[in-house]
């Protein structure tokens, strides 16, 4: 009978060997695997050379700056997406009733100048990044990196997304 014991765990321990030893061989599998998924899965995203969709939303900016220095909210709504979103320089986000709501009571600069535009468009989406510059006449002039997000719906260009960040 103790032979017969000693034969048990003699199989169980060279069973439990060799459990283990596949379990170490699925596991280097696994990692093997899982180290290869990068260089197979990855996608290199760049913007597109589209220069017409960036001359489009460039002009599309001066024209809201236009709209906004006219105060014309009605026509810079026709602008934004239903689901628009701004955060403001303060950090402060609003939805698009309450932007417009925001820009109808401020008082506006005498003068909002945009400068070092860059457009990236990404197929229907363009990301727009520039610095607006806007003071009142004989007060110092303050100066805002903006980064504005815009879709194309049927052929035109719809904001999603503003956000402003003070630079001075």
């Amino acid at each position: 009978m103790a032979n017969g014991i000693a034969r048990f765990l003699e199989a169980q321990t060279t069973n439990e060997r060799n459990q283990g030893m596949i379990a170490r061989f699925c596991m280097v599998i696994v990692l093997l695997a899982l180290a290869g998924t990068p260089l197979t899965a990855q996608t290199v995203v760049r913007a597109d050379g589209d220069s017409a969709a960036m001359a489009e939303i460039a002009a599309l900016e001066y024209h809201l700056i236009d709209l906004l220095d006219q105060r014309d909210l009605e026509s810079y709504a026709s602008y934004l997406a239903e689901d628009y979103v701004r955060v403001n320089a303060r950090g402060e986000v609003s939805d698009k009733d309450e932007a417009l709501a925001g820009f109808a009571s401020a008082s506006m600069a005498d003068r909002l100048s945009p400068s070092d535009i860059e457009v990236r468009i990404y197929g229907d989406t363009a990301i727009l990044s520039f610095v607006l510059t806007l003071g009142r006449e004989g007060e110092p002039q303050r100066r805002n990196r903006l980064v504005k997000v815009f879709v194309r719906r049927d052929g035109r260009w719809i904001m999603v997304h503003n956000q402003g960040s003070p630079i001075d």
